[in-house]
């Protein structure tokens, strides 16, 4: 059968900024606070757009046609969000519009009549519509070939707290049993597992809970600082590398950072934003440190030092940004 080639565009409807990160970095925070910025939409999650990059990084299918999946279901979408159709307003979600202090603006697009000029407006208005994605960084470039102008906001954050969530959350089991996880998975020998597994699936099987979580955070990260740094320049300046602790401590300073970089002003809404999200608080290093402890006790040797290269190299990482 002769191979179809797919039609892409030039660039997207959209000027998406994706707000990244390895899970559990604390996105759904960033999202409420990049969406009280000036001329940008509230945060939407639609997990295909994290599915696609990796399905394309390991042949599954075409560039041209990750290219367009990227596209259409990002300008969907923003478009959607645009005329208040699909709106989320599961009150108990992070992501749910009873956290944007536009609200009643959403609200109103839902019972408006579609007007003509939809398009030319969010072609020319400049407003930004972000999007949470998780572990998409190391596979950017498919996104840079959708969206040349795209902007990309990473989360970054001390990996001790990382592993402790990921395995308060199950993230060293879940994946192969679990339906929720809503994860494309590869196959192993024995276990389907999570795409950055693949090339380490028999001795992921192999290793405890603990191990195999502190080997997958390890890998996302160096697969993150790779991808980083195979960007031409250009394109590394359309990403801002945000730590969770300058957020969550530092909070002014982060805003400030973002709103350069976006080159929006904070919103009326900020404050009211801040204030329900507790921001800026002191992150306790006692906690971190208890966290560290169960890790160790839970974790082999190999996997311990592992741990601790992580923390010294994350660290020395957070001088940097």
């Amino acid at each position: 059968m002769r191979k179809t080639s797919i039609a892409v565009r030039n660039e997207g409807l959209t000027r998406p900024v994706l707000l990244d990160g390895i899970a559990r970095t604390g996105k759904f925070l960033l999202g409420k606070i990049v969406s009280g910025f000036d001329g940008v939409e509230h945060f939407q999650y639609v997990s295909l757009l994290e599915i696609v990059p990796y399905l394309e990084r390991l042949g599954c299918i075409s560039e041209d046609a990750a290219v367009s999946l990227l596209q259409i279901n990002i300008d969907q979408s923003a478009y959607e969000m645009r005329i208040g159709r699909n709106l989320n307003l599961r009150y108990e979600d992070a992501s749910s519009l009873y956290n944007s202090h536009d609200m009643n603006v959403y609200l109103q697009r839902s019972v408006s009549k579609l007007s003509e000029g939809i398009v030319e407006r969010m072609t020319n208005d400049g407003r930004y519509s972000p999007f949470i994605t998780h572990e998409t960084l190391p596979n950017i470039q498919i996104f840079f070939k959708a969206f040349p102008k795209l902007k990309v906001i990473h989360l970054i954050r001390h990996p001790v707290d990382l592993v402790h969530s990921w395995y308060v959350r199950g993230w060293g089991h879940r994946f192969s049993n679990d339906p929720l996880a809503f994860k494309t998975l590869v196959k192993g020998p024995n276990l389907s597992v999570p795409w950055y597994v693949f090339g380490w699936e028999t001795k992921y099987e192999e290793m405890s809970e603990m191990d195999r979580i502190i080997k997958s955070i390890s890998t996302l990260t160096e697969m993150e600082e790779d991808a980083y740094k195979s960007l031409p320049e250009k394109q590394r300046d359309h990403i801002l590398v945000v730590s969770y602790e300058n957020l969550v401590e530092s909070t002014g300073n982060a805003i400030k950072r973002m709103a350069h970089f976006l080159e929006r002003n904070p919103s009326d809404g900020m404050g009211v934003i801040l204030a329900r999200e507790k921001c800026p608080k002191e992150i306790s290093s006692v906690q971190r440190q208890t966290k560290l402890d169960e890790i160790k006790e839970m974790s082999s040797e190999s996997g311990y030092r592992m741990m601790l290269d992580m923390v010294v190299r994350y660290e020395r990482r957070m001088k940097e940004v």
